[in-house]
């Protein structure tokens, strides 16, 4: 890359295994993510998320995530990025009564260094209550974390479906 020393055969060897190894670790967590999420009636797409610059979108209403092919075409670490960042979303309409309720805070701790506030203050979020943008707030904050978003999943949805 730019910037960078040049590497040997050997490094770049190196790097590559390497790489591919976090790659299938992003792909089986994806999976078991997915899993998660369709055992408690969640289905999710690829799809237009009908929310003008959103990567996604989680719909209680429709109980779907819909994924931007976009966002598909960025690969397994976006991909896994973007789902657990729409499966805290999922948690957050659990915890307000099931899959199909609006989502509402989890009342979790927010580490500020992990805010994306630019993205709080975009168009996107113009109109949005301040629950709203808390609880987005929240996703941005776990969206790095798989097993936070399975935690949420289960201590939220698990046993908990009302709809």
């Amino acid at each position: 890359k730019e910037g960078e020393q040049a590497k040997s055969p050997k490094q770049i060897e190196e790097h590559a295994i390497k790489m591919k190894m976090e790659i299938t670790i992003h792909r089986e967590t994806i999976k078991f993510l997915l899993k998660e999420l369709r055992d408690i009636g969640v289905t999710v797409a690829i799809g237009n998320p009908r929310k003008s610059g959103a990567a996604a979108v989680w719909s209680p209403k429709e109980q779907t995530i819909k994924i931007s092919p976009v966002k598909m075409e960025q690969g397994s670490l976006a991909v896994l990025r973007v789902l657990n960042h729409e499966a805290i979303h999922v948690a957050q309409s659990c915890k307000n009564g099931g899959i199909n309720y609006r989502v509402t805070p989890l009342g979790v701790d927010i580490s500020p260094r992990k805010i994306y506030n630019t993205q709080i203050k975009s168009k996107i979020y113009s109109n949005a209550s301040s629950d709203i943008k808390k609880a987005e707030k929240e996703a941005y904050s776990y969206e790095y974390s798989s097993q936070s978003a399975i935690y949420f999943i289960n201590k939220y949805c698990k046993g908990n479906e009302k709809s």
